[in-house]
């Protein structure tokens, strides 16, 4: 669910969210599969069909169409096509100098449907940076791999922007916020629902993004449940809800004009 607001300007309105579905593909396994193939799963609800921008629910009311989605993402489609129907235009907004928003990325669904797997990507891909694991990283690894692109062009461009990327990580658990880089401390969060003093990382290459995921995903709280097995290469339910925060600082060299 993205949407933006301007950064270093007059504050102006939220700009109203777009709204993407993806659909996972069918599972084989969990609480999402019938423990007797022949027999259905009992759901109240189950998803009858879809289209380019709307999904159709049936209940024992009867068949409902939802026409909210900007678009809809077949279970066909692949980590890559994924991120190239979500993520370009918010790094457009995030990246640009002289007219940045702060962006956000938010995941929403019920426990087993594909949240973790389509920010982070499976946990297998994150042990390195190989060719073939790249293949399945979600939207948080490879809008890394974009901003440092950028970052290495605008600093060789004519303007000569120089460029530091900062990661923090926190987790809201049972109504607390912790810092998952700082032993899980208590953050503090204003009235406006800034956490404030969480501590921030310096990313500067692919091997530190797949180095700070691999300690998120170890650290946040997670378990097993019906609906969502944990496995060797799945750590189950996630039981919080995590939030990465990207913070970029770009300097130009000779007008000392800066914007974070």
């Amino acid at each position: 669910m993205p949407e933006h607001t301007t950064r270093n300007k007059a504050p102006k309105r939220l700009k109203a969210p777009s709204v993407y579905v993806r659909i996972r593909p069918r599972a084989e396994s969990g609480g999402h599969t019938s423990a007797n193939p022949s027999e259905p799963v009992r759901v109240a609800k189950r998803l009858s069909g879809w289209n380019t921008n709307s999904v159709s629910m049936t209940d024992k009311h009867g068949t409902a169409a939802y026409g909210f989605p900007k678009q809809v993402i077949p279970p066909e489609a692949s980590q890559d096509e994924t991120y190239d129907i979500l993520m370009p235009d918010l790094l457009r907004c995030f990246l640009s100098f002289n007219d940045a928003y702060n962006v956000l990325y938010f995941a929403y669904g019920q426990t087993g449907t594909g949240k973790t797997h389509s920010i982070f990507g499976p946990k297998w891909a994150l042990n390195g940076v190989l060719e073939e694991n790249q293949a399945q990283w979600g939207m948080f690894p490879r809008a890394f791999v974009k901003i440092m692109e950028y970052m290495k062009r605008v600093k060789e461009s004519p303007d000569k922007i120089h460029s530091i990327l900062t990661v923090g990580a926190i987790d809201f658990y049972v109504g607390n916020c912790v810092d998952l880089l700082n032993h899980r401390e208590h953050v503090e969060v204003d009235d406006n629902r800034v956490p404030l003093g969480y501590t921030e990382r310096e990313l500067v290459c692919l091997e530190d993004v797949i180095s700070f995921l691999q300690n998120v995903l170890s650290l946040r709280k997670s378990f097993g449940t019906l609906m969502n097995e944990s496995t060797e290469d799945h750590d189950g339910s996630s039981r919080s809800h995590c939030a990465l925060i990207l913070t970029l600082r770009q300097v130009k060299k000779e007008t000392g004009e800066c914007v974070v």
